[in-house]
């Protein structure tokens, strides 16, 4: 009697453990193929970036990380031609998946350091002219445009962070436009706002420029206690 039941309780036993190496295998394999979509998540969202900014931007991308893109497409492919799909397979994805963010990163911050903060630096000069002109939003824009993982995210009106860069890239465009700022003007503004304007750089021209844009009150004078 009691073998009989010590038996029954064996297989029991090794029934229960079946059952749980068929959960586990199955947990094992839904978190390995959960792993798998995000990476290729991940690469996608990377590639809709690239062609969002080269379209709107004129942005692109060094050889060599097209390359790297290229092979980890690759990758991801091959790795469901596969029975099953490989715990470390994936953990290269991974890490291949960070090396690409960050050189899409380095080559963003790279980009932005030239036009879009150049024109913010230009925009600066414009502060205190006219009420109307909203620098300090066009400002906003444009330096939400300065994170290469922040671009795809939306923001009022389903417009993503690239989207606003470029509108505030084209603001400051009709900011300056709109005030006739050329080059002779640029550097008197410059002065201005650091300080180092005198009447000497009251030139016809800058007059007549201030006269033409209603911006006499928007100027003043003051006395340099630096210099005899």
């Amino acid at each position: 009697m009691i073998l009989n039941d010590l038996k029954d309780l064996n297989r029991e036993i090794d029934s229960y453990k079946e059952e749980q190496d068929i959960k586990n295998d199955k947990a094992k394999r839904e978190a390995l193929e959960k792993d798998y979509a995000e990476q290729v998540r991940r690469l996608h969202l990377q590639m809709i970036t690239i062609g969002r900014a080269h379209e709107t931007m004129g942005f692109t991308i060094e050889p060599e990380c097209a390359e790297e893109i290229d092979q980890e497409i690759k990758r991801l492919r091959s790795m469901t031609e596969r029975p099953q799909l490989d715990s470390r397979a994936l953990s290269t994805a991974k890490r291949k998946n960070t090396e690409i963010e960050n050189k899409l990163k380095n080559g963003w911050d790279d980009f932005y350091s030239k036009e879009p903060t150049r024109k913010m630096d230009s925009l600066a000069l414009t502060k205190g002219l006219s009420r109307n002109l909203e620098v300090d939003t066009i400002e906003r824009k444009i330096r939400l445009g300065s994170d290469w993982n922040g671009l795809r995210v939306a923001k009022t009106k389903g417009q993503t962070n690239l989207d606003l860069l470029v509108e505030g890239l084209k603001d400051t465009d009709n900011v300056f436009s709109a005030l006739a700022i050329n080059g002779q003007v640029r550097q008197f503004l410059k002065k201005v706002n650091e300080g180092r304007a005198s009447l000497l750089d009251l030139k016809p021209e800058i007059l007549e420029w201030i006269k033409e844009h209603h911006l006499e009150s928007r100027f003043g004078l003051g006395v340099r206690k630096d210099e005899g």
